[in-house]
């Protein structure tokens, strides 16, 4: 837990050693001869197998510090702090080895709850827009393109699901009182002439 605590606490600055990482791996990857600038000290010259033990270690660090910030947010939703899960967001990037599953996951339940005031007007429906203003504005400022991408699908595929749910309940609810919606042009059996 103790490292845990200090990527929470020092949460910008290993952000920054992320990108960092991330830049140095792209340099690696390019086949840059100049090789890893955060690197061990080595009195020798780096063979393959060390610049690539050395890029696991670095992505390793990548991923942990994903790992935790994912963590962080699932314990803030179960304990209805909204402000906690969105003040993780921004440090958020699907690229540093973590499963975009994972990260759906968490977004996906940060969604549904903020988008769960949304039949209700006034005040609760600007604090939803609010809400969702603050999660983009968090994804973006993560640089992360595809978070951005991820939350938009997401976003749209609720309002697909809750629009087809709402025409769902319309028709049962139609059903059940013996009415039917009839598209034009339809005929309700027990209504045609004969």
């Amino acid at each position: 837990m103790c490292l845990r605590r200090v990527i929470l606490d020092n949460a910008d600055v290993f952000d920054v050693l992320s990108v960092n990482i991330q830049k140095q791996i792209q340099c690696v990857v390019e086949h840059d001869d100049s090789g890893l600038a955060i690197t061990l000290q080595r009195e020798r010259q780096l063979s393959e197998e060390d610049k690539e033990e050395d890029v696991k270690v670095l992505k390793l660090i990548q991923r942990i510090v994903q790992i935790v910030h994912l963590d962080a947010m699932k314990e803030c939703l179960i304990e209805n702090d909204e402000e906690g899960v969105l003040s993780h967001v921004r440090f958020l990037h699907l690229e540093y080895g973590v499963e975009e599953t994972e990260y759906r996951m968490v977004l996906q339940d940060l969604l549904k709850r903020v988008l769960s005031r949304k039949a209700e007007y006034g005040d609760n429906w600007l604090a939803m827009r609010d809400k969702l203003l603050l999660i983009y504005g968090e994804a973006l400022s993560s640089n992360c393109i595809r978070l951005v991408q991820m939350i938009q699908v997401e976003l749209q595929g609720e309002a697909y699901c809750s629009r087809n749910m709402d025409i769902f309940k319309l028709k049962y609810t139609q059903m059940q009182t013996g009415q039917e919606v009839l598209q034009t042009g339809d005929q309700h059996p027990d209504t045609a002439p004969l």
